[in-house]
């Protein structure tokens, strides 16, 4: 299965991604469709052998959409060429409603009957109105009628086509419609004032959705578009995009750094805070690695180029984030089963109404049943109702970009505010992750001396923080030995042979399940060790332990913090770790932290969470993303704390990119605020109708002889689209 995503053009309001997402959903091949307004993007997932993407720009076509197949480069160019073209129409085409509809307005409300022939004037005063300002309402409507599918358009041109028609009638043929005292009637005012406020709310709208988008566009802009690299001992200046990897790329002070990879030559301070949220600039020497679109503050560096396009964590976190944005949560896709059907439902009301007035209203009956169901055509539009989710999940997934925490998809920021229970990783979440060795034996020094050079070989391919511990304190004790056949025995530790001697380097566990001996002095040792808060790290061959090492980490200075923090908000820690049991029972009394276990194999972790969701537990995992993949994809989400690996964004809902214990509080701020914001738009969207369509229905006309006017229920439903939006860009201000 693939996964891929493309602009969409033509999209007018939250219910046109619904028309579309229904539209193309039953394709062949296509397994899922996700279509998502303000982002004007749609996914989808589908069999590479069966389904050709081209169907989707014919589909798309046959009821009014554009989708952008064009490659990734092209395709910003093209749709930002279309956006300006489009938001420049709908500034024209508001411009032309507004010079025409005022004076409409103005002869209608304030001197109406001053002259026999104002009817034909304002006839023709409309007419650009309706043909040119609202004509995209009439022409959607249309292609949606030809598929059987409706959407907003179609309540905007039912209601101000019939105003129009019914007022035109009025005008040249009176009679035609007379029914007591309704001869003369027209509604030009209605018609041309509603199409200008739609516009208004539309444009409004518009300019309001790009800033929902900010967070994308910012990441996007962090990459220099030309860069310096050297090419035959020249420096030459060529665009980013045009870096193959391998090259040598110069970095001046000041300079965006273009791509991920190692520094070459030079020293430098790198501000690293657009990608890692951290303030201080860090130092960067030769071997030092370095991240596409941080800056170079004071130094000229040369850049070995490791990761180009692409395959930056820069390019990376951009599509995250892009995937988050366009993912639908689980109330979204509630809210989408109601907007679906709510158009027709409206649609019928309108009808009902207009019956109902027509049939026991009192004259002139016909003009009451035209204005109610035109009213409830206009007040009932679903936009502030589908827009209600997507805009606030997409200013959340940016503020959370913009503070270091990516969200891979946007149920995991609907759950993780949710949670009972906070399952944390010790090494590298609770600790530094930069442990010492405190204590070590050998059997004896000749055995050290002999063996020293095969464990610092085999230490320093492993990359583990308990192995990097030994190598530092070894580094300059021994030499380096070719290494084969390297393994990693997942939770346990490594297996390696030199000269076609293994090796075992780990955990008891590894010592166990391969029989191997444990010689007097290496028992006397761990016995003495135990009850110490020590992770225990054997060496061993394949016949005896050859060394025992004592090693110790420090407790992060936010760590109790942190604890206290989540016990405060209501959410019970739980240590597991890989590390021995006095180890992890010492960390948890530092803390203050009543359950924990240690000893747990990654498969151990996934279990012991397993059980707590059994028990309706909600569990987020906090972990380092490798060695904990299993135990975040259990979890009900996952955090992985560290650089933004690939396999921490595979394996976690929710990546950190630096291993901040408050961004994990952060997170669940953020989720509840985000979560937060979306009732809030959905309580003030589905309140807005159930109240707006009874009034303009004229339910409280029989009690005082109110009776909502077209005119502000077109300005009530446009504002009301756009204080949803507003709502929604209020998240952007909040401090998590």
């Amino acid at each position: 299965m693939k996964v891929q995503q493309y602009p969409v053009v033509g999209m007018t309001c939250a219910s046109c991604a619904i028309s579309l997402e229904t539209y193309l959903a039953h394709l062949d091949g296509l397994k899922s469709v996700a279509v998502n307004y303000p982002s004007e993007s749609i996914e989808v997932t589908y069999d590479e052998d069966i389904f050709d993407v081209n169907q989707l720009v014919v589909k798309a076509k046959e009821i009014g959409y554009q989708i952008v197949l064009s490659s990734e480069s092209d395709a910003k160019v093209e749709v930002g060429l279309i956006a300006d073209k489009r938001l420049s129409t709908l500034r024209n085409r508001l411009i032309v409603a507004l010079v025409f509809s005022s004076p409409v307005f103005v002869l209608s409300m304030f001197f109406h009957g001053m002259f026999d022939w104002q009817n034909v004037l304002l006839f023709f005063l409309t007419i650009p109105v309706i043909t040119y300002s609202g004509a995209p309402f009439f022409k959607n409507a249309w292609i949606r009628l030809s598929h059987r599918t409706t959407n907003m358009d179609t309540l905007v041109a039912l209601s101000t086509g019939i105003a129009f028609i019914f007022s035109t009638l009025n005008t040249f043929w009176p009679s035609l419609l007379a029914i007591g005292d309704a001869e003369g009637h027209v509604y030009f005012e209605s018609a041309v004032v509603i199409i200008t406020f739609i516009l208004l709310g539309k444009y409004l709208e518009e300019r309001a959705k790009h800033k929902t988008a900010e967070a994308i566009k910012k990441l996007m802009g962090l990459t220099p578009a030309n860069c310096w690299v050297i090419r035959n001992g020249e420096e030459i200046e060529v665009n980013t995009k045009d870096i193959l990897r391998g090259d040598l790329v110069v970095v001046k002070p000041g300079g965006k750094i273009p791509v991920d990879g190692r520094v070459k030559k030079g020293e430098s301070y790198v501000d690293e805070s657009m990608i890692t949220g951290e303030p201080i600039a860090v130092p960067k020497i030769k071997g030092d690695p370095v991240i596409a679109g941080t800056v170079n503050q004071n130094g000229s560096m040369r850049i070995l180029a490791d990761k180009i396009g692409s395959d930056t964590v820069l390019a990376g976190i951009i599509q995250l984030v892009t995937k988050a944005q366009n993912s639908k949560p689980a109330i979204q896709k509630w809210v989408d089963k109601i907007a679906s059907i709510f158009v027709p439902i409206v649609i019928v009301i309108a009808a009902i109404s207009a019956v109902v007035w027509y049939l026991i209203g009192p004259d002139p009956r016909l003009v009451y049943a035209i204005t109610t169901s035109i009213t409830v055509l206009i007040v009932a539009c679903p936009c502030a109702l589908g827009l209600a989710t997507p805009t606030a999940l997409m200013v959340g997934i940016g503020l959370g970009s913009k503070n270091g925490i990516l969200i891979r998809d946007a149920q995991a920021l609907e759950t993780l505010y949710k949670s009972d229970v906070i399952v944390l990783d010790k090494t590298g979440t609770l600790t530094t992750g930069k442990p010492e060795v405190k204590k070590e034996v050998w059997i004896d020094n000749d055995i050290k001396e002999n063996f020293l050079p095969a464990l610092m070989s085999i230490a320093s391919e492993s990359g583990h923080p308990l192995s990097d511990a030994i190598v530092i304190r070894h580094k300059s004790e021994a030499s380096r030995e070719p290494v084969k056949d390297f393994r990693n025995v997942v939770g346990q530790g490594v297996i390696a042979s030199i000269n076609d001697d293994q090796y075992f380097i780990g955990s008891q566990r590894l010592i166990n399940s391969n029989n191997i001996t444990l010689p007097l002095p290496i028992e006397t040792s761990l016995a003495d060790w135990q009850s110490e808060p020590f992770s225990i790290v054997f060496f061993a061959n394949k016949e005896k332990v050859l060394g025992l090492f004592a090693i110790g980490d420090t407790v992060k200075e936010n760590a109790r913090e942190f604890i206290n923090e989540l016990n405060r908000t209501g959410i019970e820690p739980y240590i597991l770790s890989g590390d021995n049991d006095s180890a992890v029972k010492h960390v948890a009394q530092q803390l203050g932290v009543a359950q924990f276990a240690g000893n747990q194999s990654p498969t151990d972790k996934a279990e012991v969470i397993k059980a707590l969701q059994v028990k309706g537990k909600v569990v987020t995992m906090v972990g380092d993303g490798v060695n904990d993949a299993g135990a975040l994809a259990q979890a009900d989400i996952g955090i992985a704390m560290g650089s933004g690996t690939d396999i921490a964004m595979e394996s976690a809902g929710v990546t950190l990119m630096y291993s901040d214990l408050g961004h994990v509080v952060k997170a669940v701020k953020l989720s509840k605020a985000t979560i937060k914001t979306v009732k809030q738009n959905l309580f003030w969207a589905f309140i807005y109708n159930i109240i707006a369509i009874p009034l303009a229905a004229g339910l409280l006309f029989p009690i005082n002889g109110f009776l909502l006017h077209p005119m502000i229920a077109g300005a009530a439903m446009s504002f009301s689209s756009v204080s949803v939006l507003m709502n929604s860009l209020r998240l952007k201000r909040i401090s998590i």
